[in-house]
């Protein structure tokens, strides 16, 4: 299920950046300005309205231990 998240969000995003050059290449400027501008601003609701969906998590610990945790298992 995972593979399958990342391939779709791969894909969407190959797809959005191909059609946005397109349109800044054969349309122009101005239009694919608007179209990034209505995105942020349609990205900024989303992030109000889902706000109180998130899983807010009281921090435990030492944020250096989880640190070195995660370089670790990255190495």
């Amino acid at each position: 299920m995972e593979v399958l998240k990342m391939v779709l969000l791969r894909h969407g995003n190959l797809c959005s950046s191909g059609g946005l050059v397109y349109i800044l290449e054969n349309v122009g400027w101005g239009w694919s300005l608007r179209i990034l501008t209505i995105l942020m601003f349609l990205s900024v609701v989303a992030l109000v309205f889902g706000y109180p969906v998130y899983r807010k998590m009281e921090p435990t610990g030492s944020p250096f231990t989880q640190l070195l945790q995660v370089s670790v298992a990255a190495f």
